[in-house]
């Protein structure tokens, strides 16, 4: 490497640690057809969200939430996991796996594959002699009968029957990849959102996209990530997702309108308040967008991360004629009964009142709301533009008794964790005059901030004692040269 470059490739570094555009290249969304530039600026925090409140890293358990249709990739998700986790005893997984006889056994073929190929973490539990496959105990099961199936929905509604205690909740398909140390980066991903009730949520990635496990790097270097921006009108005239557009050099998450159900990430108590509805059977078109209304109502945000965090088999997986076979040939209960049930939380024509209770909208905030925020009108159209995408403001409600209730039980893991680990556990930090906001224990921006700079700083410093050098022998091989 010639010298410019190695000094070029120290400045890029020093960009990339502070969190800020890569020179030359400013942060855009794609937006009708074209990139739309961002200033960084327009990515500051808005100051009165509510913070979010992280434990310290003992206490910051993970739980991952798969429902499996006869998937033969799932093994190979659950090696990703255990093997690419930075703190794999941390984490749980929880499978909602749907088989018939004669199907693969996704914990038992995981287990005969991870031995094969174990990461050092993985190996090291191996040697202090546990059951013979590696975090076995952290899987957790509900199989059924692949021939019960109601579609994805009905499944996942199953998944919250797994969940314990973890602090951390994410949702991805059965057939997924991860980055190195994915659980950590997707905390410090969530972090950088700086709000509690922060949900990460995109459409994931070709797993053939995936070109650098440390980093999330895609086929383009400057991390271009999906963001959904836009509805149209699906089966029975539901509202669904429409194809993502992207972002680009993105130096924070980028707040939604949508939930994408391939990459969910965020705080499990979002998970028990807004669980997945088990009443809708044979519903494709419409789970994503009823969910993120209800999140949002709830008080959540929904944010597109900045990179690449889990990644997707779309080959494989969407083209086994198991999968569409099943649904194809199975007499389903007519799924315009539970579209009706979800035009009707949505408030559109066609809905059929009933009473949708712990499946319904939140209080927080409403959804006419939710409607002005995305730019949409229901009652008229499920199409939506998504003409302001990138654009989108944190909408108030009163958030002080809910996270001060939530500081109170983190406050609980620190002390669990500090008493097993002999450590000292830091006791919460009294709620900012300015925001009402309560600072995060452990890892708060601000932190992370602090320690982006310093990393920064020393690098712009090699920058500059490297330069020097290069300036002084290029002096002396002038001289000689005259000489």
């Amino acid at each position: 490497m010639g010298l410019a470059a190695a000094a070029g490739l120290l400045l890029l570094l020093a960009s990339r640690a502070v969190g800020e555009a890569i020179p030359g290249v400013v942060p855009a969304v794609h937006i009708g057809g074209r990139w739309v530039e961002m200033p960084v600026a327009e990515f500051a925090a808005e100051g009165n969200e509510p913070a979010p409140i992280i434990p310290v890293e003992r206490g910051r358990t993970m739980h991952v939430m798969i429902s499996s249709f006869r998937d033969s990739l799932c093994p190979r998700t659950l090696v990703e996991l255990f093997n690419y986790s930075r703190n794999p005893e941390l984490v749980t997984v929880g499978i909602v796996e749907q088989v018939l006889p004669g199907d693969p056994d996704c914990v038992k073929d995981y287990c005969e594959a991870i031995i094969r190929d174990p990461s050092p973490a993985v190996l090291r539990e191996m040697q202090g002699g546990g059951s013979g496959c590696p975090f076995e105990s952290q899987i957790r099961v509900l199989a059924r009968n692949a021939k019960d199936s109601g579609g994805p929905m009905h499944a996942r509604s199953f998944g919250r029957q797994l969940l314990r205690d973890e602090v951390f909740c994410l949702q991805i398909d059965s057939h997924s990849r991860a980055i190195q140390n994915w659980d950590s980066e997707l905390i410090k991903e969530w972090s950088y959102a700086e709000n509690e009730y922060a949900i990460l949520s995109t459409y994931v990635q070709r797993e053939e996209d995936l070109k650098s496990r440390t980093d999330g790097s895609n086929i383009n270097r400057w991390r271009e990530v999906p963001i959904m921006c836009r509805t149209v009108s699906g089966a029975f005239g539901m509202v669904r997702n429409d194809g993502a557009a992207a972002g680009r050099a993105l130096p924070r998450p980028l707040r939604s309108c949508f939930w994408g159900a391939g990459l969910s990430f965020g705080k499990c108590h979002m998970e028990l308040r807004v669980p997945h509805d088990p009443s809708s059977v044979g519903v494709f078109d419409g789970e994503e967008f009823t969910r993120a209304a209800r999140m949002w109502t709830h008080g959540y945000d929904l944010f597109a991360p900045t990179r690449g965090l889990i990644f997707h088999d779309y080959t494989k997986a969407q083209s086994d004629p198991k999968r569409w076979q099943h649904f194809q040939s199975r007499h389903l209960p007519n799924p315009g009964i539970a579209y009706k049930r979800l035009k009707h939380l949505l408030n559109m024509p066609g809905g059929e009142p009933q009473d949708l209770g712990l499946y319904g909208l939140g209080t927080r905030r409403s959804l006419a709301q939710y409607e002005e925020l995305c730019q949409l009108n229901l009652t008229h159209s499920p199409v939506g533009k998504g003409l302001n995408c990138g654009r989108l403001k944190w909408v108030p409600w009163d958030f002080r008794e809910d996270l001060a209730s939530i500081a109170r039980e983190v406050q609980a893991i620190n002390e669990r964790v500090g008493a097993k680990s002999g450590a000292e556990s830091p006791a919460p930090t009294a709620a900012r005059a300015d925001n009402n906001k309560v600072a995060s224990f452990d890892v708060s921006l601000s932190q992370v901030a602090a320690n982006q700079s310093s990393v920064a700083a020393v690098l712009m410093l090699l920058v500059a004692l490297f330069t020097g050098v290069v300036y002084v022998v290029h002096k002396s091989l002038r001289r000689r040269r005259k000489r």
